[in-house]
């Protein structure tokens, strides 16, 4: 909740420094910092939208991995270990 602290001075500052329609709301914390001289500003936070962004795409490439690794392959695993031990019991006479 304390991040979105941030959220309504950016959405102020981008309304009153831009025209409505120049520039996509969602773009204010990029567009802000280019309006005026504070150009590592900018840097920054292109920066630090592009870390957030790759580590989103890695946090769910492993829960995708183990969602499949339980889903798929430890069912296999599991059905194959079954029929393994039903045919050793077919084959020794108990059922």
């Amino acid at each position: 909740m304390l991040i979105n602290l941030f959220v309504l001075p950016i959405a102020l500052a981008g309304l009153l420094t831009f025209a409505p329609g120049q520039v996509d709301s969602d773009m204010y914390v990029l567009a802000l910092p280019l309006e005026g001289p504070l150009q590592p500003v900018h840097h920054r936070a292109f920066v630090g939208g592009l870390s957030a962004a790759t580590a989103m795409v890695i946090v769910e490439t492993v829960a995708l991995a183990i969602m499949v690794s339980n889903d798929i392959v430890d069912a296999a695993r599991a059905e194959a270990a079954r029929d393994l031990m039903g045919g050793a019991r077919a084959s020794a006479g108990c059922s």
